[in-house]
C-alpha cells in the first residue's frame, strides 16, 4: 500500500506523449464485471469516499441525519461514525492499520484508532501518514511554522534548510523519511526563488537542489525506495516535474498539470517509479498519462475531453474520473494493462467518481444515484465500492 500524500501546484500545460490506450473496453479475464456496492450514509444522503486499505476498509465523509459532515469508517458492511469532518477542502487520512487522522485546522487534528483518538497539538496540518503511525505535517513554533513528525504521542520539529525561513512536510515513506519544502516568503515577495525541495532522515534536512532554469522547487511524494516526487518553477510561473533518486534531479518536463478539485495531487509515483497524472491533450482538454522507464505514455479517456486522475496503486492500475463522448456526466474509471473501463453504471443518474485505489484492485468513490429530495440542493451522492467479479 502506499504511503504518501500529494499536495499539487498549478501547471503550465504542455504535452509530448505517445500510444494511446482504448476507451471504455471491459478490464479483466473474460467473463468479469465490476460490481458496485452502495456504502449508504451516516443518515443523510450525501456521503463520499476519500480512501480504501488493502484491508478493505473505506474512509470518508458523509452527512449525519442532522446535516452536519462526519468522518465515517467503512467495513464487511457496516458504517462507523468517528466524528466531525475536517475543515473544508482538507481530506482525512488512513493507514493499514486502520488508523484515521481528522484534520480539523487550528489544532483540532486527532488520530482516530479502534474508538479511541489522540491529539497532534502543536501539528496543525496533518499531509499524511504510514502504517508505523508516524504522522507528518506542520506545526506553529515561535519562529514560524515548521515541518514535524508525529509519533507516540510526540510532535518533533524537522528544522529548516539553511537560509529559508519555514518549512512544510508533505509525505511519508513505510521507514518515516519525510519529504517537503522549505519556504520564505521574504524572498518571494523580492520575486527571487522563495522555496526548495528536502529530504530529512535520521534527524537531517537535506537540500534536493533544482533543475537548471527552475530554481523554486516544492517534494510533493515519496515511495519506499526513496524516490521522491515533485515540481520545480522558474521565474514566470512554468512548472516542470521532477523524480529525484540517486541524489540527482530527473526532469520529467512540463507535462502533468494540477488536479484543483481533489486538491491534494498532481500525480502520483508507485513503490516501481511509475508516475501517473494528467496532461493537456493536443485537441484541447485532458487525458491521463502514466511515465514509465523513461517515456511519457498518453492512455486517453473515456472519449471526452475532462479527465481528472485520483490515485495509482502498485499494480500499476490507475483510477479518476473522465467525460464521455457526449461531455455531460463525468464517469468513474479505471485503467489497467492497456484497458480504460467506464465504471458509471447505466442510467439518466450515473454521475460518478473512482477516488482511491488498493494494492487489490478494490475501488473507492461516490456515484451519484438519484435526484434531490425536498428542498435539499445536494443530489444523494453515496459512498461506493467496486469490486471485479470473476465468473466461474
Amino acid at each position: 500500500m502506499r504511503v504518501f500524500r500529494l499536495v499539487g501546484l498549478a501547471c503550465i500545460l504542455a504535452v509530448m506523449a505517445s500510444s494511446a490506450a482504448g476507451v471504455g473496453r471491459p478490464a479483466g479475464p473474460p467473463g468479469a464485471r465490476w460490481v458496485m456496492t452502495d456504502l449508504g450514509t451516516l443518515g443523510g444522503q450525501f456521503s463520499r469516499a476519500w480512501a480504501i486499505n488493502d484491508h478493505g476498509q473505506v474512509m470518508g465523509t458523509s452527512r449525519t441525519a442532522d446535516g452536519k459532515l462526519d468522518v465515517f469508517v467503512w467495513q464487511a458492511g457496516r458504517m462507523k461514525d468517528i466524528g466531525p469532518a475536517p475543515a473544508k477542502d482538507l481530506r482525512p487520512l488512513l493507514n493499514e492499520r486502520g488508523q484515521v487522522v481528522e484534520n480539523a485546522i487550528s489544532g483540532g487534528e486527532t488520530v482516530w484508532e479502534n474508538g479511541a483518538t489522540e491529539r497532534l497539538w502543536p501539528m496543525w496540518l496533518a499531509t499524511a501518514i504510514n502504517d508505523r503511525g508516524q504522522v507528518a505535517g506542520t506545526m506553529d513554533t515561535k519562529k514560524g511554522d515548521r515541518a514535524a513528525l508525529w509519533e507516540n504521542g510526540h510532535v518533533r520539529d524537522l528544522g529548516v534548510l539553511p537560509g529559508f525561513y519555514e518549512s512544510w512536510a508533505t509525505a511519508i515513506n513505510a521507514d518515516g523519511v519525510v519529504v517537503g519544502y522549505s519556504d520564505d516568503p521574504l524572498k518571494r515577495q523580492k520575486g527571487t526563488p522563495s522555496e526548495r525541495a528536502f529530504i530529512w532522515e535520521n534527524g537531517k534536512m537535506r537540500d534536493l537542489g533544482a533543475l537548471p532554469g527552475f530554481p523554486s522547487c516544492e517534494g510533493h511524494a515519496i515511495n519506499n525506495r526513496s524516490q521522491v516526487l515533485g515540481q520545480c518553477q522558474d521565474g514566470s510561473g512554468g512548472l516542470h516535474t521532477f523524480l529525484w533518486e540517486h541524489n540527482r534531479m530527473r526532469d520529467l518536463g512540463g507535462a502533468f498539470t494540477s488536479n484543483y478539485e481533489l486538491l491534494w495531487g498532481f500525480a502520483g509515483l508507485t513503490d516501481r517509479g511509475q508516475v501517473a497524472g494528467m496532461i493537456a491533450a493536443h485537441g484541447g482538454g485532458y487525458h491521463l498519462a502514466l511515465w514509465e522507464d523513461g517515456k511519457l505514455h498518453d492512455l486517453g479517456s473515456l472519449g471526452g475531453s475532462q479527465l481528472q486522475y485520483a490515485d495509482m496503486n502498485d499494480q500499476g492500475q490507475i483510477v479518476g474520473k473522465s467525460t464521455t463522448a457526449n461531455e455531460q456526466l463525468m464517469h468513474a474509471f479505471v485503467w489497467d494493462n492497456g484497458v480504460m473501463t467506464d465504471l458509471a453504471r447505466p442510467g439518466p443518474w450515473n454521475g460518478s467518481q473512482a477516488i482511491a485505489i488498493n494494492d487489490h484492485g478494490q475501488i473507492a468513490g461516490t456515484s451519484q444515484l438519484g435526484k434531490a429530495r425536498g428542498s435539499l440542493s445536494e443530489p444523494p451522492h453515496h459512498a461506493v465500492l467496486w469490486t471485479l467479479q470473476r465468473s466461474g
